[in-house]
């Protein structure tokens, strides 16, 4: 637009126009170019990230699968994995980190077999590791795991998807137990009647489990499917890789299990149990040398039976 020259507003109408016009301009290009509105226009889309997003996990058809093998012979709980038995079982190595690269294989190979026996689930795993001497191995009482290397096992025999059994090792031998409630609280306090021992060499560490089906609760049938996670850390890494992958953003828990097949007949055993005690109890008191009723120490004694009977599988007397 022309400026008009008169003789009060000519340099008005200039100066006006022309920074209004400038402004404008530099706006529209301001706008247009930003690294905010050049990325929205230019971003990509990216397949994986949007199939990734629209996967729904379905139990049923994507949770791994293991299969025991019925046992012939004998399995001595010794650790060292050298019965033929076990080469009768069906190896699983596909252990998947969760800690610290979500969904990428384990870093040390892991191999796990089952085998079903009349009365009792074998497991035995082979933790093979390319620096052995780096193993973390601590002896410690029962029920104390710390930041050292183990194996855990956990049953959910009841395939209730809610609740299951925890039977850990390390490599020095100690063991670990636990009861998953409907809680979602571990119970240490459960303490099972279960073999298992552990073994070192060269290539890693190995663990031998025996584990009584009438420690567990289940009800009988031909073939069933439990529920079954194994998990590794390796403690120098800080690694934790499972038998059944959650992703870190997701909770785990029996839900999450991978499924246990080829166990058979399973005869749910009569629940009952005895538990006899005796208890003894010492005072001695400061009395009087003539008093005839008391003296100054003397024993208690006493003596009971606590009794547990299942009645069925999730309800106990």
């Amino acid at each position: 637009m022309p400026c008009k020259r008169s003789p009060t507003s000519a340099s008005w109408h200039c100066l006006l126009a022309v920074p209004l016009a400038l402004f404008v301009f530099v706006f529209v290009l301001l706008y247009l170019f930003s690294p905010e509105e050049a990325f929205a226009q230019t971003r990509p889309t990216d397949p994986g990230m949007e199939a990734a997003a629209s996967v729904v996990y379905d139990h049923e058809t994507m949770a791994p699968t293991i299969s025991a093998a019925a046992l012939e012979g004998s399995i001595e709980i010794d650790g060292i994995l050298d019965e033929l038995a076990w080469l009768t079982a069906e190896p699983f190595a596909g252990f998947l980190q969760r800690e610290p690269n979500d969904g990428e294989p384990v870093s040390e190979r892991t191999e796990v077999r089952l085998l079903a026996g009349p009365d009792a689930l074998y497991i035995g795993a082979w933790m093979f590791d390319s620096e052995p001497d780096e193993i973390r191995a601590t002896l410690t009482r029962r029920d104390v795991v710390s930041d050292f290397d183990y194996f855990f096992v956990s049953l959910d025999s009841r395939h209730d998807h809610n609740t299951s059994y925890a039977f850990t090792l390390t490599p020095s031998g100690a063991y670990q137990d636990a009861a998953l409630g409907t809680d979602g609280e571990y119970d240490f306090g459960w303490d099972p009647v279960w073999e298992g021992a552990a073994s070192r060499d060269g290539e890693g560490w190995y663990g031998e489990w025996r584990i009584p089906y009438s420690q567990l609760r289940f009800d009988s049938s031909d073939d069933p499917v439990w529920g079954i996670q194994f998990t590794r850390f390796i403690a120098r890494k800080q690694e934790v890789a499972n038998f059944a992958h959650t992703p870190r953003t997701e909770a785990g828990g029996p839900h999450r299990y991978g499924h246990l097949e080829g166990l058979g007949r399973v005869q749910a055993p009569s629940r009952l149990e005895l538990l006899p005690y005796a208890t003894t109890r010492s005072e001695h008191l400061n009395v009087h040398p003539d008093d005839p009723f008391r003296g100054a120490g003397e024993q208690f004694y006493a003596a009971g039976l606590d009794l547990k009977y299942g009645i069925t599988s999730n309800l106990t007397l």
